[in-house]
């Protein structure tokens, strides 16, 4: 399901981090957002408070961990598990290392779907310095700018806007190498409700 011919755009403010165009047939994206997984296959994801150093709201659905798929995404729909399998897949982990200029395949994969509702977000935070790639693969067929949830790319923390804001546009990919200055987060969510922003993280893991 995934074009492997897409090639990846390089940008070094404020920080190393990457961008694809869509890497999903218009097509097959359309197979996505026509069947979605069930509610209750996903978990409510709530952190806030001042006693944490990054809060955040959305919903998550578990799809695999250290390279294999979880035993719930038996229930996923047709399209929903060729698009697991198709990341999981050997060609694509070959595909990212070659564009990404890392080494991935010994580098375990987690995978999770997440749905961020009206008004869900992430506060500014640099990611877990134990992965050697974060990677946002977006996924609703169409997200207008009134809808929020961007992806933010910080120069620093209490900086007073971001440097950078990335659509998560259908079928789109952004990425970076989790650094001490890889400050990040995901605007609120503002649809009213009318729809849900849809992301597969793709969290490869230092080995260890």
């Amino acid at each position: 399901m995934i074009d492997t011919n897409v090639r990846f755009d390089r940008f070094d403010e404020p920080f190393t981090h990457y961008t694809t165009g869509p890497v999903i047939p218009s097509q097959d994206l359309k197979r996505l957002n026509a069947e979605l997984p069930a509610e209750d296959l996903y978990r409510r994801q709530v952190k806030e408070g001042r006693e944490f150093d990054k809060n955040y709201q959305m919903w998550l659905f578990d799809l695999a961990e250290d390279s294999l798929r979880l035993p719930a995404t038996e229930r996923l729909p047709q399209a929903w598990s060729e698009l697991v399998d198709s990341l999981l897949s050997k060609e694509f982990t070959e595909w990212a290392s070659d564009g990404l200029g890392i080494d991935l395949a010994a580098c375990p994969l987690t995978l999770g779907l997440y749905r961020y509702g009206d008004r869900d977000y992430t506060t500014v935070s640099t990611a877990k310095l134990t992965k050697a790639m974060h990677w946002a693969l977006y996924l609703n067929e169409d997200w207008a700018p009134e809808f929020g949830g961007r992806l933010n790319l910080w120069s620093a923390r209490d900086a007073a806007e971001p440097a950078v804001e990335i659509t998560p546009a259908g079928g789109t990919c952004a990425m970076f190498a989790p650094t001490e200055h890889t400050w990040h987060n995901i605007g609120k969510v503002t649809t009213g409700g009318q729809v849900e922003r849809l992301t597969i993280m793709l969290e490869y893991w230092k080995p260890e």
